[in-house]
């Protein structure tokens, strides 16, 4: 739609070139010059927004006006500027962001001025000597002080598993993540809930509901939560979400709806939101996963297939194993 409005907007501009070279002896007509420049110089802003970054998409109003006053102000330099990033977006809009598989090199990284405190084992391992008995006391130990550096899903539901463990110094110091991990969660839940009774405006709110619904899948998605409160954690955060795009459209809170739903099996209401989220560039790669999942389990295998042939790079294993199995070749390749 945007594309189709270009035209119009080069017309218009062209048309008050025309007219203010005409001015220098016509001087009534310099009006209808600045307002043609105007009328074209609006129509311009309007594609170019949508095309901007997300970090520019906040102050929608705001971004908007500021493209008309660069293009307006400075005719002709400024149209032309921005005319030329309408183009650029058009032409490149898709491959803004770098692949990092194919651009990202490690040996570029290794003289960089940047902490990395390097590794005691390789993560893979590391469970397995936690859950080892035979290994030594002080290396368990060790292996799950570097494991809980690591805040993943699957380093929670280990840390539960420990607090079974007849080794007292583990047990103890699963208790202790577990505390603060729970302590610091109920915590923003509660600062954001007070948040919520002061005079916000529509937007603040949608934000804080936001938090709030991420907060409460947060607890779901790191174990946190115990079975029989699951499934009514899932709807707390399933309300707060609804409600923040009640106020305010938001795609990444569309993608959190989507993997609440997807928790919650309900795929028909996942792929509803997800295809809201698959929309937007920025967080499409994300979305992928989760929708595949769910025409798996609709039994639309066609459209996973389409969908892994879409994902261009995971750092995901179960993703990747996933995404070879259903493109084969086609993914190794690529």
């Amino acid at each position: 739609m945007s594309g189709k409005l270009l035209p119009f907007s080069i017309s218009f501009e062209a048309l008050s070139i025309l007219l203010i070279l005409e001015g220098g002896a016509r001087f009534y007509l310099l009006p209808f010059a600045f307002l043609f420049h105007l009328i074209a110089s609006a129509i311009l802003a309007l594609i170019v927004f949508p095309l901007l970054p997300a970090l520019y998409k906040k102050h929608p109003l705001r971004s908007i006006v500021l493209l008309i006053a660069i293009s307006f102000f400075t005719f002709p330099v400024g149209y032309m500027a921005t005319l030329l990033l309408a183009l650029y977006f058009f032409r490149y809009g898709e491959n803004i962001f770098i692949k990092t598989e194919e651009y990202l090199v490690v040996e570029d990284f290794l003289h960089s001025d940047f902490y990395f405190p390097g590794r005691f084992f390789g993560e893979a391992g590391v469970p397995g000597i936690i859950k080892d008995k035979k290994v030594h006391k002080a290396l368990r130990e060790q292996a799950f002080s570097v494991l809980t550096n690591i805040k993943v899903p699957a380093v929670y539901s280990l840390v539960k598993e420990s607090i079974n463990t007849v080794d007292g110094d583990l047990r103890l110091f699963a208790f202790s993540l577990l505390y603060r991990t729970e302590k610091r969660i109920t915590e923003r839940m509660h600062d954001l809930k007070k948040k919520l009774e002061e005079n916000l405006s529509p937007k603040e709110k949608a934000r804080v509901y936001a938090q709030l619904a991420q907060a409460y899948y947060d607890t779901v998605l790191f174990n946190l939560v115990d079975k029989e409160f699951v499934k009514e954690t899932l709807y707390t955060a399933r309300d707060y979400a609804l409600k923040s795009i009640e106020i305010e459209e938001d795609d990444h809170v569309h993608l959190l709806l989507g993997k609440i739903y997807v928790k919650l099996r309900q795929w028909e209401k996942a792929i509803m939101h997800l295809s809201k989220a698959y929309s937007n560039l920025h967080i499409k790669q994300r979305t992928i996963p989760y929708m595949a999942e769910c025409y798996y389990y609709m039994g639309n295998y066609e459209k996973v297939k389409e969908l892994f042939k879409e994902l261009s790079f995971t750092t995901d294993v179960r993703v990747k194993y996933c995404r070879d199995l259903w493109v084969g070749e086609d993914a190794r390749a690529s």
